[in-house]
């Protein structure tokens, strides 16, 4: 007879096991179909952006300055030539709100023009985790490198 400690140490390391497997298999599968990576990251984003047609339309904010915005249009511009899913001005379910989301890669990139460092780190620190951020300078010269 077996002791009923180890059959249930047993039965979860069976668990864990068959828990990470599936986890592998969603991840395969995320990279073999790219809606279903574009469905992963628009789960944090707020309904109101998701619905319509907010993917690949360049959004303004009126209250930012001109350079800001033109360079926030280059990036968005760069992006779609590429042939990359874009998302601008994307308020995310906590109220937060990115300038630009490259939605095939998981990259939210910030123009910063007056801001300071202290400031965006405030401002991105309740970004959801599933992004990766990039700080864009809009006071330097544009290059395509930068979105790299």
């Amino acid at each position: 007879m077996i002791d009923p400690q180890k059959l249930e140490r047993m039965k979860e390391k069976q668990r864990l096991r068959k828990q990470e497997s599936y986890e592998r298999h969603l991840k395969r599968q995320k990279e073999k179909n790219p809606y279903l990576r574009l469905n992963e990251f628009m789960e944090p984003i707020r309904f109101s952006n998701r619905s319509g047609s907010h993917l690949n339309c360049f959004r303004v904010g009126i209250n930012n300055t001109w350079q800001h915005e033109f360079r926030k249009f280059q990036i968005f511009w760069a992006l779609r030539k590429q042939g990359h899913n874009v998302m601008t001005e994307t308020i995310f379910t906590n109220g937060k709100r990115a300038d630009i989301i490259d939605m095939d890669n998981g990259v939210i990139f910030e123009v910063t023009f007056t801001e300071t460092e202290k400031k965006l780190e405030e401002k991105t620190e309740h970004y959801p985790e599933i992004f990766e951020i990039r700080r864009i300078d809009a006071t330097k010269e544009f290059d395509e490198k930068m979105l790299l």
